[in-house]
């Protein structure tokens, strides 16, 4: 197994593994409020795809607002 790379704090990558490792569970709206940053996908995306972090998804299902009564999840 290779070794963790740890991100500079003073990116999105490192606020948001830092999040992670006070034990959070983020969203997107969390994000923006912890980073002026909507985009979460991208940090995750590096920290998992380039710097070697096991983080888990939890993915969620419920009623849309439209006439047809879809779900969605998210």
């Amino acid at each position: 197994m290779n070794a963790l790379i740890f991100p500079r704090a003073d990116t999105l990558t490192g606020r948001a593994l830092a999040l992670m490792l006070q034990g959070q569970k983020i969203t997107h709206r969390d994000f923006q409020n912890h980073s002026a940053s909507y985009r979460l996908s991208s940090p995750i995306e590096v920290l998992r795809n380039r710097q070697g972090w096991l983080i888990a998804d939890e993915w969620l299902d419920g009623p849309t607002t439209d006439k047809t009564g879809r779900r969605a999840k998210f």
